[in-house]
């Protein structure tokens, strides 16, 4: 999985079409008898020409991974840039790699001027030049009319040694090379040796590289917007690969991709039609020595196993699902219902015992069945989430481009690999020996995903490999993880953003009056035992003025100010002997961080300052009815203004709290807070009026048909209205299905607005832009109202409330 990445990026610098075959058998002669990758290249200059237009490239090649490859393969820049013939990247030990440089053009090896010193040496019989250049050494050496330069002594003097007893590199490589196009671009690959470089990038992880067999070769493709690369796996002689247990088995079907969650990191799919001489290939190849009977030995199928974060799940598609079903599935245990579908509990379920090499050490515990497809994992969590993005329509089959790469790639395989770039490159990155933040900072640039295609001949096999940018999909893509939690949600999720690591945490509150805080992969960080319920929303704030954020929020008798390890700042909390009535407010007149907390009882409204002290130049007169909506804050034109709004009365005051707008009209204002719009107040009356108050007091009342209990919510540029199904977005009316709708929310992004609205009755979101248009993809599922942000232009993620128990991080692109 990782090789279509490590090649990337390697043929940033190195790359090219060969030319006839005569030339490039003289120059294989002369390769390091320990290489690993070999690139052949007609001219620098050309492949400086092919690379240049590839979009992904372009896009990272300020990435330090790329940046210090370049530093490893500084020798290639020195060379002159009108020649070309073969880069050979060998080992020299365990851990260090040697880059050596063959052509036999009869041109200068190295530009004009950039020698700084040269030195003669001499190894068994052959000169030896010692170039230094920018403080570095470089070896040179002419072998008949073949000329070489490397970074490694040790190594020029290895080629030397085998030429001279004329050693070569290995048989099968040499069938590569007569299977390479001479039209294409050229990498040959030693799979037994790659391990060793696999391990110098990767940290504690296994490679099967050298299990495929002993030399590959890849013609390579690069254009504009795709990376291909099509060639034959040879293996050494005798030796047997593992992916002759699959001899004889064709895919053809995509159904697998109906499965393949879009949060998945990567995948593999193939296909048994007789599990009886599957086992016989089993037993031949050493994988087995027992004669098999099992009950699943019935069942023709195509399967696929996908990993994501650590799990496994693995995708059983037989052609008898009636059957299947019958014989696994009857007299099974529910676990538990989700989403209208039943999973099922195993006890010593080992028929994927009998599928090694292909699925090896995975024992499942759960099963459920979607549509022909008969899912297994060892945890109930994994199948709880791809039930979830199946449900979503967020998988493989549904994204454009899959369906592109089937006309790209063979319509039949033996065995497949797959990628989901944006998900593998944190994989990539939590292995990484050194470059762990630049996986991360790769630029995907629409290259979403990663294809590789094995097709096992007579003595060989064939591979072809697809990556394509997406970027100008016509449909959004759209992933989900679900993160489940051991306790009942009492209120939505919301976002907490940790001042010393800058990633989005997540805070919500179970119904044990618990405070939680989470990662964004659903760890737990910290809990705090509350009171009672949170009232209203969870606010951040700078308590400090030291860019380090804090929680603060009122439960029913205290005003809590929490640091981000979950302890109460100092003063804090302050208990109350009345209930609080509305959420918390923060006001900050000036922008600079001087916040008042303002608290509502009844209809009182208090406000303390940053040391928990009442603020005595506040000194609202208490109207006689309950204050309905939390007070809000408003700056207009350099003033500012503060709505306190009752069942009966919206009051527009002064920082002091005496009235600083007097209504020209009177009105009763409905259950629907009011808002800054346009510098005017704007929100509804009981009679179903748009209400609008200029700051000189003068009031437009403008009847509306909606019910007495809609909903209205606003921003400085757009009011939104839901009146049964009917939601107005300004001017524009959008007809819903019939549902019980939520309250409507606005979320500014900085280039675009959208509105959500969630169904309860039907659990579903419904997302949409400022126009009334419907987000590609939605409405999606969802339980509570969400909490929306934006990762970079036109990419943006949002949290919501699943099932009981459980929170989804959605991730969208528009």
């Amino acid at each position: 999985m990782l090789r279509l990445f490590q090649l990337t990026l390697v043929i940033i610098l190195i790359s090219c079409s060969n030319s006839t075959s005569t030339k490039t058998i003289a120059l294989a002669d002369a390769l390091p008898p320990k290489s690993i990758l070999v690139f052949e290249f007609e001219t620098i200059n050309q492949l400086q020409t092919n690379l240049s237009t590839n979009s992904f490239i372009k896009q990272n090649l300020d990435n330090k991974l790329i940046i210090d490859l370049q530093q490893q393969l500084q020798l290639l820049s020195h060379i002159n840039s009108d020649l070309g013939g073969m880069l050979s990247i060998s080992s020299i030990g365990s851990d260090s790699f040697a880059y050596t440089f063959i052509t036999n053009s009869t041109e200068s090896l190295i530009k004009t001027g950039l020698i700084n010193n040269q030195k003669s040496l001499k190894y068994d019989g052959t000169n030896l030049n010692e170039i230094s250049i920018d403080k570095e050494s470089f070896y040179s050496t002419q072998l008949n009319n073949i000329k070489l330069i490397s970074s490694s002594r040790l190594t020029l003097e290895n080629i030397i040694r085998s030429h001279n007893n004329n050693i070569k590199l290995e048989a099968s490589f040499y069938k590569a090379l007569k299977a390479s196009s001479n039209s294409q671009n050229s990498l040959f690959l030693n799979l037994s040796r790659l391990s060793q470089l696999h391990q110098h990038l990767f940290k504690n992880s296994s490679s099967v590289y050298g299990e495929l067999g002993e030399w590959a070769v890849l013609d390579l493709e690069i254009n504009a917007e795709d990376i291909m690369a099509n060639g034959v796996i040879l293996p050494a002689e005798g030796q047997q690969v593992f992916i002759e247990v699959l001899r004889d088995e064709l895919n053809r079907s995509t159904k697998f991709a109906e499965a393949i969650p879009l949060n998945s990191t990567y995948f593999y799919n193939f296909s048994i039609s007789d599990f009886k001489s599957f086992q016989d290939r089993r037993r031949n190849l050493g994988f087995t020595s027992d004669i098999i009977s099992h009950p699943i030995e019935n069942f023709s199928a195509e399967l696929s196993v996908t990993f994501s974060n650590a799990s496994i799940c693995v995708d059983y598609m037989p052609e008898d699902v009636l059957g299947f079903e019958e014989q696994f599935l009857n007299d099974l245990e529910v676990s538990e219902g989700f989403r209208g579908e039943q999973i099922y509990k195993l006890d010593h379920f080992d028929a994927f015992n009998h599928f090694s090499p292909l699925i090896k050490n995975f024992v499942p515990k759960f099963v459920t069945k979607f549509k022909g497809h008969f899912l297994f994992s060892e945890n109930l969590e994994t199948l709880e989430n791809t039930l979830v993005n199946i449900k979503n329509n967020a998988t493989l089959a549904e994204t454009d481009y899959f369906k592109e790469s089937r006309d790209e790639l063979r319509s039949s395989y033996t065995l497949q690999l797959g990628s989901l770039n944006e998900n593998l490159l944190p994989h990539l990155a939590s292995k990484s020996q050194k470059h762990s933040t630049a996986w991360k900072k790769i630029k995907l640039n629409g290259f979403n995903l990663s294809l590789i295609q094995l097709d096992l001949q007579k003595q060989y096999t064939l591979i072809n490999t697809y990556s394509q940018s997406a970027i100008n999909s016509s449909k959004t893509s759209l992933k989900v993880n679900r993160l489940k939690q051991q306790h009942h949600l009492a209120m939505p999720p919301q976002y907490f953003v940790n001042w010393r690591t800058q990633q989005h945490d997540i805070v919500y509150q179970d119904e044990a009056n618990v405070l939680h805080l989470i990662d964004s992969k659903g760890r737990e960080i910290w809990q705090k035992q509350l009171d009672s319920k949170i009232v209203g929303k969870i606010k951040s704030l700078d308590i400090y003025k030291n860019t380090r954020l804090q929680l603060a929020f009122t439960t029913q008798n205290k005003l809590y100010v929490l640091d981000k390890n979950g302890s109460e700042v100092s003063r804090f909390p302050i208990v109350f002997k009345q209930p609080i009535t509305q959420g918390l407010q923060l006001f900050d007149y000036s922008n600079n961080g001087r916040h008042r907390f303002v608290v509502t009882q009844g209809n009182q409204i208090k406000m303390y300052d940053k040391d928990a002290k009442l603020v005595k130049g506040f000194k609202f007169k208490s109207p006689q009815s309950n204050i309905t909506q939390a007070p809000k804050h408003i700056r207009i034109d350099a003033k500012d203004y503060i709505l306190a709004q009752t069942e009966k009365q919206l009051f527009i005051l002064d920082r002091t709290g005496d009235i600083r707008v007097k209504p020209n009209q009177k009105f009763v204002p409905s259950n629907n807070a009011f808002y800054e719009f346009g510098n005017q107040f704007i929100g509804t009356s009981n009679n179903s009026e748009l209400v609008t108050i200029e700051t000189d007091g003068k009031v437009n009342l403008s009847p509306q048909n909606w019910f007495s209990n809609h909903y209205f919510t606003a921003n400085k540029q757009h009011y939104v209205s839901l009146s049964e199904n009917k939601l107005q977005i300004n001017t524009e009316e959008v007809q819903l299905d019939y549902g019980l709708y939520l309250r409507p929310k606005l979320h500014q992004m900085r280039n675009t607005v959208f509105i959500s609205v969630v169904d309860e009755q039907s659990q579903q979101l419904y997302l949409l832009n400022s126009d009334g248009k419907l987000i590609d993809g939605f409405p999606i599922y969802a339980t509570s109202e969400i909490e929306l942000r934006e990762l970079a232009p036109n990419q943006y993620e949002f949290i919501t409330q699943g099932d009981d128990q459980s929170i989804l991080v959605y991730q969208f692109s528009d």
